[in-house]
């Protein structure tokens, strides 16, 4: 639900969601699971997408620290994290870092979905291109 609200550009609601999800997944499997960091990853985007880039990040990072631990650096939802990494250092400027970790989601994708990845890679690009235009995210 999360995905599919934020995917209409209803961020606030779609950060909602993710909250739930999260407390969900968090009460059913503990915070070390690849479920809870799928939702603590849309959390980050959902946030990076309302311009709280400090709190973004902290969720991305964490997400993605728990995929490295139990699924792999390569796995696809580690791409996400990338991403949400990515807009959250846009909103910052720095664009350094949104190169390196828009670089690293593309490798992912690359990865595991192959040619498939070209529409996920260019609305990554598409999004990086708005938080530029307005880092306020308004």
């Amino acid at each position: 639900m999360g995905e599919a609200l934020q995917g209409q550009g209803r961020h606030e609601e779609a950060l909602a969601c993710h909250r739930r999800a999260l407390e969900t997944y968090e009460v059913l499997y503990g915070e070390h699971h690849p479920r809870y960091a799928y939702s603590m990853s849309w959390i980050g985007i959902a946030l990076a997408q309302t311009a709280d880039a400090v709190e973004a990040m902290q969720a991305c990072r964490k997400a993605l620290d728990v995929y490295v631990a139990s699924v792999g650096p390569s796995h696809l939802w580690a791409a996400t994290c990338h991403e949400g990494l990515a807009l959250s250092y846009a909103r910052q400027g720095d664009t350094r870092r949104v190169e390196q970790h828009q670089a690293e989601a593309a490798v992912i994708l690359q990865g595991v979905q192959g040619v498939r990845a070209t529409g996920q890679i260019e609305r990554l690009s598409q999004a990086l291109a708005r938080v530029r235009s307005d880092p306020s995210g308004h």
